[in-house]
């Protein structure tokens, strides 16, 4: 099986690796990708994949039918937008400076087993920001964009000093039907001159509008940031 390429999506509470057969550096590449990160846990449970009856590993499955990125999210417990546990005690500056240091640490890590991802995102669904109470980006004094675009440009500089080409940084929100709330908080964040090259969505049909808002706000974000989506 060809060597996949690497996403990891990285954060103080969320990483997230990717592995593809194809490269980000052409443009307008479309990824076919998949979320695959609970598949150890599923297989350790007993979980086997076939195709046409015959048992064959998942990710030859997955490569085999056109999938050439993998996702896979690395937690820091619990996970989510609350503070992890370890991390409880720590001051505003004391949690900057571990954004970077567990990030650049996971990266090195990655990078001596030659594993180093072709994308990173920094944070999952951060409409509401991260790390609270500190990073979240609504209902505080006014300085929180401020606070989430510090712990943001730590994780994206521990990318960058740990990096072995350039690595697109993507930032992810959620509902992306919603024009309005992107607009915002991508305005808040740019303001902050947050540095990323891709706006990750996620958008369920069921929560997040029509297919047509989702378009209108994919090319607005094109458009209004000069980003890939």
């Amino acid at each position: 099986m060809k060597k996949l390429k690497k996403i990891v999506m990285a954060s103080a509470a969320v990483f997230s690796l990717a592995f593809a057969g194809t490269t980000m550096t052409k443009a307008d590449n479309f990824i076919n990708g998949a979320d695959i990160s609970i598949l150890d846990e599923m297989e350790q449970s007993g979980a086997i994949y076939k195709i046409n009856g015959k048992q064959q590993d998942p990710l030859t499955i997955l490569k085999d039918n056109g999938v050439n990125y993998v996702r896979l999210r690395l937690w820091v417990d619990p996970g989510k937008q609350n503070l992890p546990k370890a991390w409880q005690n720590q001051s505003f500056e004391q949690l900057n400076s571990t954004v970077y240091s567990y990030t650049a640490d996971v990266f090195n890590q990655m990078k001596a087993k030659g594993i180093y991802p072709d994308m990173v995102q920094i944070g999952n669904e951060l409409n509401s920001g991260m790390l609270w109470p500190y990073g979240k980006s609504w209902g505080g004094d006014g300085q929180e964009f401020t606070r989430l675009a510090t712990f943001l440009k730590s994780g994206v500089q521990a990318v960058k000093d740990t990096q072995t080409s350039n690595t697109p940084i993507m930032l992810h929100l959620a509902d992306g039907g919603d024009k309005a709330a992107f607009q915002w908080w991508l305005d808040e964040i740019t303001n902050q001159s947050v540095d990323f090259d891709i706006v990750g969505i996620s958008y369920y049909p069921y929560w997040h509008g029509t297919l047509a808002e989702l378009s209108e706000n994919m090319d607005n974000i094109s458009e209004r940031y000069n980003k890939k989506v």
